[in-house]
């Protein structure tokens, strides 16, 4: 796959006041192997991009690079690695929950481990990750740097009579940051689900995560939800859950309260419309710098109309708040994103694609407001 782009932005750093417009054009490649035998299989996708702006005046060079691998050592023991590797500006993936202000290039290797022991009816799976991250900044800032090692242990029991089952699992982590405190901890997880027929399922998930920052005290962070799944027809799918979140990091306000996740999909023959929320705490430590717990309230809405045979148009609209329970200026943000796209299929072998996309950010913090807009026009040819 051969991918050749032009990408027009209006305000390339996401700054409140000094926005800089930018032209940037791409050359992606898209390269793929596959190997497979009666005991293993390897899979390898590498997605190197070059990529000229004229705002910095200068060419750069970005990569995406996927390993994954398993070896069956008897019928019931398999070890499974994978490595990703990502360099990228793109704030889709250096910042997804747009927590941050400016825009970073982050560099991120995630190397996993596991051992699974299955039988029919219970598993039990000993793993292990090593994700290092680094962002580079704008010209003067402090290059952030996080390294994250997690060890975990995770049990399911398959209840055949009740078509029902149970899991547990444990995993302990330790987190080293640049700019931000370093911390240890350990997350103990319970859950257990039940089928009644293929259209029907409760479930009840459950998890403790202790966290040991360094220089501070420690706290916790306490979850519980009851979700289910209901698809009445092959056309309509149905899930939802609600919950509570409870954590003594601070005693302001947010700290505590129902939890809930909703989402419900529908795919016809003329369009497909998604609809989800969902309201949660969460740890944003994914980021090399780590700010901290934030209660997050999200919505999003996405229609996809096939017009023609040949062409797409997709809409989507998203709506999220995030308050920072850890932010000693009771920072709270407000996110507003709306994209459109459309995809045409000119020929066997070559596609246009073409979006438009706006980002808009308010907050309590007047420095972390942003507002962007981006156009995107991509030619992609398959050769396989």
């Amino acid at each position: 796959m051969l991918t050749t782009g032009s990408e027009y932005t209006d305000n390339f750093f996401r700054s409140r006041s000094a926005a800089q417009s930018n032209f940037r054009q791409t050359a992606v490649s898209d390269l793929a192997l596959k190997l497979s035998g009666p005991a293993h299989r390897a899979d390898l996708r590498y997605r190197p991009t070059v990529a000229y702006s004229t705002l910095l005046e200068e060419v750069a060079h970005f990569h995406a690079l996927e390993a994954a691998g398993s070896y069956d050592l008897t019928p019931f023991l398999t070890l499974r690695a994978s490595d990703n590797f990502t360099r990228s500006d793109n704030p889709t993936i250096t910042d997804p929950n747009t927590l941050r202000v400016g825009r970073v290039t982050t560099n991120q290797n995630l190397a996993a481990l596991e051992l699974p022991y299955r039988t029919e009816t219970w598993s039990l799976t000993p793993q292990g990750s090593w994700q290092i991250t680094t962002n580079e900044g704008n010209e003067g800032a402090a290059e952030e740097r996080s390294n994250i090692l997690t060890l975990g242990l995770n049990g399911a029991v398959t209840l055949v009579p009740w078509n029902a089952g149970l899991h547990a699992g444990l995993e302990t982590i330790r987190a080293q940051f640049r700019l931000s405190d370093d911390f240890s901890g350990e997350t103990y997880r319970l859950g257990a689900n039940r089928s009644f027929g293929p259209q029907v399922e409760l479930t009840a998930d459950g998890s403790l995560t202790v966290r040991r920052p360094d220089g501070r005290e420690a706290f916790t962070i306490a979850h519980v939800l009851f979700g289910s799944r209901y698809q009445p027809w092959e056309t309509l799918a149905l899930r939802g859950g609600i919950g509570y979140d409870h954590t003594d990091v601070t005693e302001r306000a947010g700290t505590q309260g129902l939890t809930y996740t909703a989402q419900a999909s529908y795919t016809g023959a003329s369009f497909t419309l998604l609809a989800k929320s969902d309201l949660s705490i969460q740890e944003s430590f994914t980021q090399a710098q780590d700010v901290g717990l934030v209660r997050s309230l999200n919505f999003e809405l996405r229609l996809t109309y096939p017009a023609t045979d040949s062409l797409t148009l997709t809409g989507i609209g998203k709506w999220g708040r995030n308050e920072f329970l850890e932010s000693g200026a009771d920072r709270k943000d407000t996110v507003r994103s709306w994209i459109l796209s459309a995809s045409l299929q000119l020929t066997r072998t070559l596609r246009l694609n073409g979006s438009w996309e706006r980002t808009q950010r308010d907050s309590t913090l007047t420095a972390q407001e942003f507002s962007v807009n981006t156009f995107r026009l991509d030619l992609l040819a398959d050769l396989r």
